[in-house]
């Protein structure tokens, strides 16, 4: 699972750091990635913003589901979209 955040310069400050990188690293040992973009990246350079994203969708593994043959079936789906419909 992503998790995509686009930080205000509020983020910047020692206190707010602090308190991301404590949440992160709750987040990743639940199975999360996070990404992080401040907002002045996300208006001033959103190709490298959604190519960053895109890497990271690439990377991403599929679960392994059981079989039907094996007793497993029902339905499952997975749908990653196109980053560029990540962010507007």
């Amino acid at each position: 699972m992503l998790i995509i955040e686009i930080d205000g310069g509020q983020h910047f400050e020692d206190a707010h750091e602090l308190r991301d990188a404590v949440r992160d690293a709750y987040l990743r040992a639940k199975g999360f990635h996070v990404l992080r973009f401040n907002n002045h990246d996300v208006m001033a350079n959103r190709e490298g913003v959604l190519a960053t994203i895109a890497s990271v969708l690439g990377e991403a593994v599929a679960p392994s589901l059981p079989s039907p043959a094996s007793g497993g079936g029902g339905e499952a789906a997975t749908c990653v979209g196109n980053a560029a419909e990540v962010l507007p």
